[in-house]
């Protein structure tokens, strides 16, 4: 009975080892996805306010978050919401100013000349915004080709979106 007893206490001494490896393995990894999510990204708030604050010189990191968002989408294969979280990118930051980083996407050459038409530097982004909404107005065909080609994000958008 005694090295029944004996067994016992070293096979709970050993699982208790077992388990200490694996949460320092666990605070490990984690530690490592927080070092990694810190230098991909700025911190929630900062994408936030980034959102709130986007001017004319920042339409160029509109198109580029909304290029790593989709990039994500279509390498993970995974949800809409999950390629946001794992391109370190606010859901605000593109919902705000899709119209832009979608016209880029569907015809450049439009997408430019409405930049250069409104080149007005006291016109708000929100501005230029509601005129790329319009533009792909006019493209709908072609945007919901892009769509169904993954192109672009896998949104079902009312009319509305687009006047």
């Amino acid at each position: 009975m005694a090295d029944l007893v004996q067994q016992n206490e070293q096979h709970i001494a050993a699982y208790k080892e077992q388990l200490k490896e694996r949460d320092d393995r666990i605070k490990a990894l984690e530690q490592q996805l927080r070092t990694l999510q810190n230098s991909s990204e700025p911190s929630a708030g900062t994408n936030h306010e980034a959102a709130a604050k986007v001017d004319r010189n920042d339409l160029v990191e509109i198109h580029r978050r909304y290029a790593a968002v989709l990039s994500t989408l279509n390498k993970k294969k995974c949800s809409l919401n999950n390629a946001y979280r794992l391109a370190g990118t606010a859901r605000s930051t593109i919902r705000d100013f899709l119209g832009i980083a979608e016209l880029q996407t569907v015809n450049e050459v439009m997408y430019e000349s409405t930049s250069e038409r409104l080149g007005d530097p006291k016109l708000s982004v929100k501005r230029i915004e509601q005129e790329c909404r319009r533009q792909l107005g006019d493209l709908m065909p072609l945007v919901k080709r892009l769509r169904i080609a993954k192109k672009l994000f896998p949104l079902a958008l009312e009319d509305a979106f687009y006047s």
